[in-house]
């Protein structure tokens, strides 16, 4: 039983860490190609990319969004 469980919360785990990765790349591509924004409208870019790609899932919280420029 427990390792049935287990087995799910690792299926989870996967899907929200892909779901993460995607909607992470999907804002900085967006925010990389998008040169004469101002600090604070890459950063209002990313989120939005973000949370667009990552939407809501029912299995895990919606993290918040930092952006760091280098």
């Amino acid at each position: 039983m427990m390792a049935g469980g287990a087995a799910v919360d690792f299926g989870n785990w996967v899907a929200v860490e892909a779901r993460l990765q995607a909607a992470v790349d999907s804002a900085a591509l967006a925010v990389g190609r998008e040169i004469s924004l101002s600090t604070a409208e890459k950063e209002r870019l990313a989120s939005d990319y973000f949370h667009a790609n990552f939407g809501s899932p029912k299995n895990a919280r919606t993290p918040n969004v930092t952006l760091t420029l280098d």
